[in-house]
């Protein structure tokens, strides 16, 4: 009787193409939410006194370099 030869791990799926485009829905979704981000961003460091200041500066950063990423990323892969 032959031995029997088992695969230890089944094939990979294949993988996206390089260059994936997005949608232009999406596009629309990502550039409504970067400036959605950006503008919170600016609101968080202008105008919210009850929030201690490093607080509000770190928040308020962090939120516009978020934003800024996702327009890079709309556009890197639009």
């Amino acid at each position: 009787m032959p031995p029997v030869i088992r695969n230890p791990k089944p094939p990979a799926p294949p993988a996206p193409p390089a260059g994936a485009r997005l949608a232009p829905r999406q596009k629309r979704t990502l550039r409504l939410l970067a400036g959605f981000l950006i503008l919170g961003g600016l609101v968080v460091l202008a105008l919210l006194d009850r929030m201690p200041l490093p607080l509000r500066i770190i928040v308020g950063l962090t939120d516009i370099v978020a934003g800024l990423g996702l327009l890079v990323l709309v556009r890197q892969k639009g």
